[in-house]
């Protein structure tokens, strides 16, 4: 679960981690399918996770974004996300 969609500041993923030694990464795209950021979270404890990405950490200027959540490498999640102005 991806929220607030959309969203100004930050944007929190909700996700379960089924196993301590997954590795746990979130990347950006833009429309067109280049990536804009990527985080390499590591591994994260079992059980309920929430990440939280800040859009000017990552540089998200007003616009839409793909979020994907990946474990090991592996595309679990992914959300179209609105970045708007405050």
């Amino acid at each position: 679960k991806m929220y607030p969609n959309p969203f100004t500041d930050f944007i929190n993923m909700d996700f379960s981690n089924t196993s301590a030694d997954n590795n746990v990464s979130i990347e950006v795209y833009d429309l067109s399918g280049r990536i804009g950021y990527r985080r390499n979270l590591g591994k994260l404890p079992v059980g309920s996770n929430t990440v939280r990405l800040n859009a000017s950490e990552a540089g998200l200027r007003t616009g839409v974004y793909i979020v994907t959540l990946n474990i090991n490498g592996k595309n679990i999640q992914a959300n179209k996300v609105m970045k708007v102005g405050k």
